[in-house]
């Protein structure tokens, strides 16, 4: 990290303290370590880079439609059985599924699709929080 003075090291330790801490906390915790792989980085006069390098966090904020998943790396897909019987979905051309040993095996499944959490949208947009930051800046 280049060395920050002044009003710019100031905004940078402001923005680390409150508005990392926020995105930790708002960040869906069902997911294994997003709410951790927050970072901030100087760009240059007064400008600051936020990123996570968590590669469905897009997923997370803004969701998604139903889907097609088909095996990549591996013949089949493999899940347990559902102790309930899954809602039926359009038939996958040219899939193959089966079960064996209370596991389903299949080529591919149709997923739902998610709903936005829209958590990063609600931190930008938080006032109280943006009023604490320009207040630790210019003290």
């Amino acid at each position: 990290m280049a060395k920050l003075e002044g009003m710019e090291r100031k905004a940078f330790l402001a923005l680390e303290r409150h508005l990392i801490k926020a995105l930790q906390d708002a960040t869906p915790k069902k997911t294994t370590n997003a709410s951790e792989r927050w970072r901030i980085e100087p760009i240059g006069d007064m400008k600051f880079r936020l990123f996570n390098d968590v590669g469905y966090l897009g997923v997370l904020e803004e969701g998604s439609k139903p889907h097609i998943i088909r095996a990549k790396n591996k013949k089949f897909l493999r899940f347990k059985k559902p102790a309930e019987p899954a809602r039926q979905h359009k038939r996958i051309p040219g899939n193959i599924a089966f079960e064996k040993d209370g596991f389903i095996f299949s080529k591919a499944v149709m997923h739902p699709g998610v709903e936005g959490h829209f958590f990063v949208k609600r931190i930008m947009e938080d006032k109280p929080l943006w009023d604490k930051i320009m207040n630790e800046m210019l003290t």
